[in-house]
Protein backbone atom coordinates (compact mmCIF):
# COMPACT_ATOMS: atom_id res chain seq x y z
CA UNK A 1 0.00 0.00 0.00
CA UNK A 2 1.17 3.61 -0.66
CA UNK A 3 1.59 4.95 2.60
CA UNK A 4 3.24 1.89 3.68
CA UNK A 5 5.86 1.35 0.95
CA UNK A 6 6.65 5.83 0.83
CA UNK A 7 7.23 4.92 4.96
CA UNK A 8 6.75 8.66 5.05
CA UNK A 9 5.30 10.27 8.32
CA UNK A 10 4.96 13.49 6.64
CA UNK A 11 3.16 11.88 3.50
CA UNK A 12 0.94 10.46 6.32
CA UNK A 13 0.15 13.71 7.97
CA UNK A 14 -0.71 15.62 4.77
CA UNK A 15 -3.09 12.81 3.77
CA UNK A 16 -4.80 13.82 7.74
CA UNK A 17 -4.63 17.68 7.06
CA UNK A 18 -6.47 17.11 3.86
CA UNK A 19 -9.01 14.81 5.38
CA UNK A 20 -9.48 16.90 8.52
CA UNK A 21 -10.05 19.54 5.63
CA UNK A 22 -12.85 17.78 3.71
CA UNK A 23 -14.42 17.17 6.94
CA UNK A 24 -15.21 20.41 7.84
CA UNK A 25 -17.21 21.08 4.77
CA UNK A 26 -20.01 17.99 4.94
CA UNK A 27 -22.50 19.64 2.79
CA UNK A 28 -20.84 20.86 0.14
CA UNK A 29 -22.37 19.65 -2.93
CA UNK A 30 -21.94 21.49 -6.11
CA UNK A 31 -25.47 20.59 -6.38
CA UNK A 32 -24.22 16.83 -7.73
CA UNK A 33 -27.47 15.48 -5.69
CA UNK A 34 -29.80 16.65 -3.29
CA UNK A 35 -28.49 15.21 -0.06
CA UNK A 36 -28.05 17.21 3.19
CA UNK A 37 -24.90 15.59 4.09
CA UNK A 38 -22.42 14.27 1.15
CA UNK A 39 -19.89 11.45 1.73
CA UNK A 40 -16.87 13.32 1.06
CA UNK A 41 -15.20 12.40 4.46
CA UNK A 42 -16.89 8.81 4.06
CA UNK A 43 -15.27 8.05 0.95
CA UNK A 44 -11.80 9.78 1.51
CA UNK A 45 -11.83 8.32 4.85
CA UNK A 46 -12.10 5.20 4.17
CA UNK A 47 -9.15 5.26 1.36
CA UNK A 48 -6.56 6.42 3.82
CA UNK A 49 -7.89 3.89 6.36
CA UNK A 50 -7.42 1.11 3.98
CA UNK A 51 -4.04 2.15 2.10
CA UNK A 52 -2.68 2.52 5.91
CA UNK A 53 -1.89 -0.84 7.38
CA UNK A 54 -0.88 0.65 10.78
CA UNK A 55 -4.27 1.27 11.18
CA UNK A 56 -5.08 0.18 14.85
CA UNK A 57 -8.72 -0.39 16.06
CA UNK A 58 -8.84 -0.53 19.89
CA UNK A 59 -10.96 -3.59 21.42
CA UNK A 60 -13.52 -0.47 22.58
CA UNK A 61 -14.18 1.17 19.69
CA UNK A 62 -14.10 -2.50 17.64
CA UNK A 63 -17.09 -3.66 20.34
CA UNK A 64 -18.99 -0.49 19.95
CA UNK A 65 -18.75 -0.74 16.22
CA UNK A 66 -20.07 -5.02 16.30
CA UNK A 67 -22.58 -3.57 18.39
CA UNK A 68 -23.55 -0.56 16.20
CA UNK A 69 -24.48 -2.48 12.93
CA UNK A 70 -25.66 -5.46 14.87
CA UNK A 71 -28.74 -2.59 15.87
CA UNK A 72 -28.40 -1.31 12.45
CA UNK A 73 -29.48 -4.95 10.77
CA UNK A 74 -32.39 -5.16 12.94
CA UNK A 75 -33.58 -2.01 12.46
CA UNK A 76 -33.16 -2.65 8.74
CA UNK A 77 -34.53 -6.11 8.92
CA UNK A 78 -37.95 -4.55 11.09
CA UNK A 79 -38.02 -1.81 8.53
CA UNK A 80 -38.10 -3.94 5.85
CA UNK A 81 -40.29 -7.07 7.40
CA UNK A 82 -43.39 -4.68 7.32
CA UNK A 83 -43.40 -2.75 3.57
CA UNK A 84 -47.39 -2.67 3.66
CA UNK A 85 -46.45 0.23 6.77
CA UNK A 86 -43.70 2.21 4.83
CA UNK A 87 -45.07 2.67 1.14
CA UNK A 88 -41.59 3.79 -0.04
CA UNK A 89 -38.38 2.96 -1.83
CA UNK A 90 -36.19 1.30 0.93
CA UNK A 91 -33.46 1.03 -0.67
CA UNK A 92 -31.58 4.56 -0.43
CA UNK A 93 -33.22 4.59 3.60
CA UNK A 94 -30.67 1.49 3.91
CA UNK A 95 -28.06 2.60 2.25
CA UNK A 96 -28.22 5.90 3.99
CA UNK A 97 -27.97 5.01 7.18
CA UNK A 98 -25.08 1.66 6.60
CA UNK A 99 -23.12 5.18 4.89
CA UNK A 100 -24.32 7.25 7.68
CA UNK A 101 -22.76 4.82 10.55
CA UNK A 102 -19.76 4.09 8.71
CA UNK A 103 -18.92 7.86 8.13
CA UNK A 104 -19.09 8.00 11.69
CA UNK A 105 -16.84 5.07 12.92
CA UNK A 106 -14.23 5.95 9.57
CA UNK A 107 -14.18 9.13 10.87
CA UNK A 108 -13.91 8.38 14.44
CA UNK A 109 -11.28 5.44 14.26
CA UNK A 110 -8.91 7.72 11.79
CA UNK A 111 -8.88 10.64 14.20
CA UNK A 112 -8.18 8.30 16.82
CA UNK A 113 -5.36 6.79 14.61
CA UNK A 114 -3.81 10.38 13.81
CA UNK A 115 -4.19 11.84 17.32
CA UNK A 116 -3.08 8.42 19.00
CA UNK A 117 0.12 8.76 16.41
CA UNK A 118 1.02 12.12 17.49
CA UNK A 119 -0.71 14.65 14.89
CA UNK A 120 -0.04 17.82 16.58
CA UNK A 121 -3.68 19.14 17.21
CA UNK A 122 -2.40 22.90 16.37
CA UNK A 123 -2.63 21.69 12.95
CA UNK A 124 -6.18 20.93 13.49
CA UNK A 125 -6.72 24.10 15.35
CA UNK A 126 -5.33 25.88 12.21
CA UNK A 127 -7.83 23.98 9.73
CA UNK A 128 -10.90 24.35 11.69
CA UNK A 129 -10.05 28.17 12.32
CA UNK A 130 -9.84 28.58 8.11
CA UNK A 131 -12.46 26.66 7.45
CA UNK A 132 -14.82 28.58 9.72
CA UNK A 133 -13.52 31.77 7.95
CA UNK A 134 -14.00 30.43 4.92
CA UNK A 135 -17.80 29.79 6.34
CA UNK A 136 -17.66 33.52 7.08
CA UNK A 137 -16.73 34.39 3.93
CA UNK A 138 -19.30 32.48 2.07
CA UNK A 139 -22.08 34.15 4.20
CA UNK A 140 -21.19 37.59 3.11
CA UNK A 141 -21.46 36.18 -0.61
CA UNK A 142 -24.33 34.48 0.10
CA UNK A 143 -26.11 38.09 1.61
CA UNK A 144 -25.26 39.41 -2.13
CA UNK A 145 -25.55 36.25 -4.35
CA UNK A 146 -27.13 33.85 -3.12
CA UNK A 147 -28.10 31.55 -6.15
CA UNK A 148 -24.22 30.94 -5.72
CA UNK A 149 -24.57 29.29 -2.29
CA UNK A 150 -28.02 27.45 -3.37
CA UNK A 151 -25.50 25.69 -6.21
CA UNK A 152 -22.88 25.31 -3.66
CA UNK A 153 -24.62 23.85 -0.51
CA UNK A 154 -28.32 22.72 -1.50
CA UNK A 155 -28.95 25.84 0.54
CA UNK A 156 -32.47 26.37 1.78
CA UNK A 157 -32.81 29.85 2.52
CA UNK A 158 -36.02 31.88 3.93
CA UNK A 159 -37.43 35.30 4.41
CA UNK A 160 -36.58 36.63 7.65
CA UNK A 161 -34.04 33.80 8.67
CA UNK A 162 -30.22 34.04 9.61
CA UNK A 163 -27.45 33.28 6.53
CA UNK A 164 -26.62 29.58 5.56
CA UNK A 165 -23.38 29.79 4.61
CA UNK A 166 -22.26 26.68 2.98
CA UNK A 167 -24.76 24.68 4.90
CA UNK A 168 -28.41 23.72 4.09
CA UNK A 169 -29.94 26.41 6.74
CA UNK A 170 -29.21 28.38 9.13
CA UNK A 171 -28.99 25.52 12.14
CA UNK A 172 -26.53 23.67 10.43
CA UNK A 173 -24.58 26.98 10.06
CA UNK A 174 -24.80 27.73 13.43
CA UNK A 175 -24.09 23.91 15.03
CA UNK A 176 -20.86 24.19 12.46
CA UNK A 177 -20.03 26.89 13.75
CA UNK A 178 -20.12 26.03 18.00
CA UNK A 179 -18.95 22.69 17.13
CA UNK A 180 -15.82 24.41 15.91
CA UNK A 181 -15.56 26.00 19.04
CA UNK A 182 -15.78 23.55 21.10
CA UNK A 183 -13.15 21.34 18.70
CA UNK A 184 -10.88 24.35 19.04
CA UNK A 185 -11.68 24.17 23.36
CA UNK A 186 -10.08 20.98 23.37
CA UNK A 187 -7.86 20.49 20.53
CA UNK A 188 -6.03 23.23 22.98
CA UNK A 189 -6.15 21.53 26.24
CA UNK A 190 -9.63 22.77 27.36
CA UNK A 191 -8.32 26.08 27.07
CA UNK A 192 -10.45 29.18 26.10
CA UNK A 193 -8.06 32.77 26.07
CA UNK A 194 -5.66 31.73 23.28
CA UNK A 195 -8.32 31.38 20.81
CA UNK A 196 -10.89 33.83 22.54
CA UNK A 197 -11.23 36.39 19.25
CA UNK A 198 -12.26 33.31 17.60
CA UNK A 199 -14.98 31.88 20.20
CA UNK A 200 -16.33 35.73 20.49
CA UNK A 201 -16.92 35.49 16.56
CA UNK A 202 -18.63 32.14 16.27
CA UNK A 203 -20.67 33.66 19.46
CA UNK A 204 -21.63 36.74 17.15
CA UNK A 205 -21.84 34.56 14.11
CA UNK A 206 -25.01 31.84 15.63
CA UNK A 207 -26.55 35.15 17.00
CA UNK A 208 -26.10 37.56 14.49
CA UNK A 209 -24.87 35.94 11.35
CA UNK A 210 -26.95 32.37 11.37
CA UNK A 211 -29.69 33.74 13.41
CA UNK A 212 -30.33 30.21 14.68
CA UNK A 213 -33.16 29.97 17.68
CA UNK A 214 -31.17 26.65 18.14
CA UNK A 215 -27.94 27.99 18.01
CA UNK A 216 -28.96 30.49 20.85
CA UNK A 217 -30.53 27.69 22.63
CA UNK A 218 -27.07 25.57 22.71
CA UNK A 219 -25.24 28.77 23.87
CA UNK A 220 -27.24 29.60 26.51
CA UNK A 221 -27.40 26.07 27.43
CA UNK A 222 -23.35 26.57 27.32
CA UNK A 223 -23.17 29.99 29.37
CA UNK A 224 -25.68 28.90 32.13
CA UNK A 225 -24.04 26.14 32.72
CA UNK A 226 -20.69 27.46 33.26
CA UNK A 227 -22.44 30.12 35.14
CA UNK A 228 -23.47 27.42 37.72
CA UNK A 229 -20.35 25.30 37.68
CA UNK A 230 -18.20 28.55 39.22
CA UNK A 231 -21.25 29.68 41.79
CA UNK A 232 -21.16 25.31 42.67
CA UNK A 233 -17.50 26.06 42.75
CA UNK A 234 -17.46 29.28 44.51
CA UNK A 235 -15.09 30.70 41.79
CA UNK A 236 -16.78 34.19 40.72
CA UNK A 237 -14.21 36.59 40.42
CA UNK A 238 -14.16 40.34 39.15
CA UNK A 239 -13.73 39.03 35.78
CA UNK A 240 -16.79 37.36 35.81
CA UNK A 241 -18.75 39.61 37.62
CA UNK A 242 -17.45 42.21 34.97
CA UNK A 243 -18.66 39.68 32.18
CA UNK A 244 -22.16 39.60 33.66
CA UNK A 245 -22.18 42.89 33.89
CA UNK A 246 -21.33 43.49 30.19
CA UNK A 247 -23.79 41.37 28.83
CA UNK A 248 -26.56 42.64 31.20
CA UNK A 249 -26.21 46.18 29.64
CA UNK A 250 -26.08 45.02 25.73
CA UNK A 251 -28.82 42.71 26.05
CA UNK A 252 -30.95 44.80 28.52
CA UNK A 253 -29.75 48.41 27.46
CA UNK A 254 -27.62 48.93 24.46
CA UNK A 255 -29.79 46.52 21.93
CA UNK A 256 -33.25 47.82 23.17
CA UNK A 257 -32.20 51.76 22.58
CA UNK A 258 -29.57 51.63 20.16
CA UNK A 259 -29.75 49.09 17.76
CA UNK A 260 -33.35 49.11 17.62
CA UNK A 261 -33.88 50.48 13.96
CA UNK A 262 -30.77 48.48 12.91
CA UNK A 263 -31.81 44.71 13.70
CA UNK A 264 -35.55 45.17 14.12
CA UNK A 265 -36.50 43.45 11.36
CA UNK A 266 -34.07 40.24 12.05
CA UNK A 267 -34.74 37.11 13.64
CA UNK A 268 -32.60 36.99 16.24
CA UNK A 269 -33.97 40.17 17.41
CA UNK A 270 -37.22 38.52 17.22
CA UNK A 271 -36.22 35.79 19.75
CA UNK A 272 -34.46 38.22 21.74
CA UNK A 273 -37.95 39.91 22.07
CA UNK A 274 -39.46 36.49 22.81
CA UNK A 275 -37.18 35.52 25.42
CA UNK A 276 -37.24 38.87 27.13
CA UNK A 277 -40.93 38.98 27.09
CA UNK A 278 -41.43 35.05 28.81
CA UNK A 279 -37.86 33.87 29.09
CA UNK A 280 -39.93 30.19 30.42
CA UNK A 281 -42.02 30.19 26.93
CA UNK A 282 -38.96 30.35 24.45
CA UNK A 283 -39.67 26.70 23.67
CA UNK A 284 -43.43 27.32 22.85
CA UNK A 285 -43.00 30.64 20.83
CA UNK A 286 -40.58 29.98 18.57
CA UNK A 287 -41.75 26.87 16.03
CA UNK A 288 -38.26 25.74 14.95
CA UNK A 289 -37.37 25.32 18.37
CA UNK A 290 -40.66 24.04 19.32
CA UNK A 291 -40.24 21.49 16.25
CA UNK A 292 -36.95 20.18 17.05
CA UNK A 293 -37.05 20.22 20.87
CA UNK A 294 -40.82 17.97 20.10
CA UNK A 295 -38.63 15.79 17.41
CA UNK A 296 -36.21 14.68 20.32
CA UNK A 297 -39.18 14.19 23.04
CA UNK A 298 -41.19 11.64 21.25
CA UNK A 299 -38.17 9.95 19.26
CA UNK A 300 -36.95 9.07 22.79
CA UNK A 301 -40.56 8.33 23.84
CA UNK A 302 -41.44 5.79 21.22
CA UNK A 303 -38.11 4.44 21.49
CA UNK A 304 -38.67 3.79 25.60
CA UNK A 305 -42.25 3.04 25.37
CA UNK A 306 -40.92 -0.17 22.95
CA UNK A 307 -38.44 -1.30 25.23
CA UNK A 308 -35.45 -0.26 23.24
CA UNK A 309 -35.79 -2.16 20.92
CA UNK A 310 -34.82 -1.07 17.50
CA UNK A 311 -37.20 1.29 16.24
CA UNK A 312 -36.62 1.22 12.29
CA UNK A 313 -34.53 3.41 9.55
CA UNK A 314 -37.32 5.78 8.60
CA UNK A 315 -37.69 7.54 11.60
CA UNK A 316 -40.93 9.19 12.37
CA UNK A 317 -42.15 9.61 9.19
CA UNK A 318 -45.01 6.92 9.23
CA UNK A 319 -45.38 7.10 12.95
CA UNK A 320 -45.07 9.98 14.53
CA UNK A 321 -48.94 11.28 14.31
CA UNK A 322 -49.43 8.53 16.89
CA UNK A 323 -47.89 10.39 19.17
CA UNK A 324 -49.01 14.09 18.94
CA UNK A 325 -51.89 14.01 21.12
CA UNK A 326 -50.09 12.47 24.29
CA UNK A 327 -47.37 15.87 24.73
CA UNK A 328 -50.74 18.30 24.34
CA UNK A 329 -49.21 19.80 21.32
CA UNK A 330 -45.22 20.05 21.92
CA UNK A 331 -44.22 17.96 18.70
CA UNK A 332 -45.60 19.87 15.41
CA UNK A 333 -46.22 17.25 13.01
CA UNK A 334 -44.21 17.49 9.55
CA UNK A 335 -42.97 15.40 6.85
CA UNK A 336 -39.65 14.94 8.36
CA UNK A 337 -38.30 11.77 8.11
CA UNK A 338 -35.05 12.40 10.22
CA UNK A 339 -34.48 11.75 13.85
CA UNK A 340 -33.57 15.94 14.00
CA UNK A 341 -31.17 14.66 17.58
CA UNK A 342 -27.75 13.07 17.33
CA UNK A 343 -28.18 11.35 20.18
CA UNK A 344 -31.93 10.54 19.75
CA UNK A 345 -30.95 8.77 16.44
CA UNK A 346 -28.48 6.27 18.07
CA UNK A 347 -31.09 5.40 20.61
CA UNK A 348 -34.41 4.99 18.59
CA UNK A 349 -32.52 3.66 14.86
CA UNK A 350 -30.82 1.18 17.53
CA UNK A 351 -32.84 1.06 20.84
CA UNK A 352 -30.30 -0.88 23.46
CA UNK A 353 -27.64 -1.64 20.84
CA UNK A 354 -27.14 2.70 20.28
CA UNK A 355 -26.99 3.04 24.02
CA UNK A 356 -24.42 0.44 24.71
CA UNK A 357 -22.09 1.85 22.01
CA UNK A 358 -22.67 5.11 23.12
CA UNK A 359 -21.99 3.88 27.31
CA UNK A 360 -18.89 2.35 26.24
CA UNK A 361 -17.66 5.67 24.71
CA UNK A 362 -18.60 7.19 27.73
CA UNK A 363 -16.91 5.18 30.18
CA UNK A 364 -13.62 5.50 28.26
CA UNK A 365 -13.85 8.92 27.95
CA UNK A 366 -14.84 9.44 31.84
CA UNK A 367 -11.03 7.03 32.20
CA UNK A 368 -9.61 10.09 30.12
CA UNK A 369 -11.14 12.98 32.61
CA UNK A 370 -8.79 14.86 34.77
CA UNK A 371 -10.09 18.16 36.02
CA UNK A 372 -13.53 19.90 36.87
CA UNK A 373 -12.99 21.53 33.72
CA UNK A 374 -13.19 18.48 31.73
CA UNK A 375 -16.10 16.98 33.10
CA UNK A 376 -18.25 19.97 32.65
CA UNK A 377 -17.10 20.20 29.04
CA UNK A 378 -18.14 16.03 28.77
CA UNK A 379 -21.48 17.11 30.29
CA UNK A 380 -22.15 20.04 27.69
CA UNK A 381 -21.36 18.13 24.96
CA UNK A 382 -23.52 14.87 26.09
CA UNK A 383 -25.92 17.88 26.63
CA UNK A 384 -26.18 19.49 23.06
CA UNK A 385 -25.72 16.28 21.35
CA UNK A 386 -29.10 16.30 21.54
CA UNK A 387 -30.05 18.50 19.06
CA UNK A 388 -30.23 18.49 15.27
CA UNK A 389 -26.56 16.85 14.64
CA UNK A 390 -26.43 14.44 11.69
CA UNK A 391 -25.04 10.85 12.91
CA UNK A 392 -22.32 11.28 9.82
CA UNK A 393 -20.93 15.10 10.77
CA UNK A 394 -17.57 14.32 11.35
CA UNK A 395 -16.99 17.53 14.24
CA UNK A 396 -19.17 14.76 16.12
CA UNK A 397 -16.63 12.31 15.74
CA UNK A 398 -13.49 13.89 15.36
CA UNK A 399 -14.67 15.58 19.24
CA UNK A 400 -15.29 12.19 20.92
CA UNK A 401 -11.90 11.11 19.05
CA UNK A 402 -10.09 14.36 20.84
CA UNK A 403 -11.62 13.09 24.07
CA UNK A 404 -10.46 9.75 23.76
CA UNK A 405 -7.10 10.60 23.56
CA UNK A 406 -6.82 13.38 25.86
CA UNK A 407 -3.63 12.89 28.10
CA UNK A 408 -3.17 14.39 31.80
CA UNK A 409 0.10 15.44 30.90
CA UNK A 410 -0.71 16.75 27.64
CA UNK A 411 1.63 19.80 26.75
CA UNK A 412 0.34 21.66 23.41
CA UNK A 413 2.69 24.57 22.03
CA UNK A 414 1.10 27.45 22.04
CA UNK A 415 3.53 29.82 19.09
CA UNK A 416 1.09 29.22 16.25
CA UNK A 417 3.24 28.14 12.94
Amino acid sequence: MFLENLNSRKIYLNFINIFFFVCCFPWVSFSTNSMDSQPWALLIGSLILLSDKRTKIPKYIFTAFVITFVGLIISIYRTSSMPESYPVDLAPWILRSIANYSSFYVVLILSWNAFSRGYERLKLIQIIKISTLIYYLFSIIEYYFPSIIEFIGNARPSGGRGLTSLTPEPTFFAVFIIFASLIIFAARGFSFKEDKYMHFLNIFGVIFIAQSASGILILSIIFLGNLIRRLLGLKINKKDIFILISLSIILFIIIPLFLKDVISGSRAYGLYLRLIANPTNIYLVDESVRTRVGNIIVSLYIAFSKYLIPQGILGLKFIASEYTNIFDGAFIESNESKIMSWTGDWIFTLGIFGISSLLIFFMKIRDRIYTNAQYYFLAIFFIISFIAIPISFPFSAILISLLLTNQKDKILIIKEI
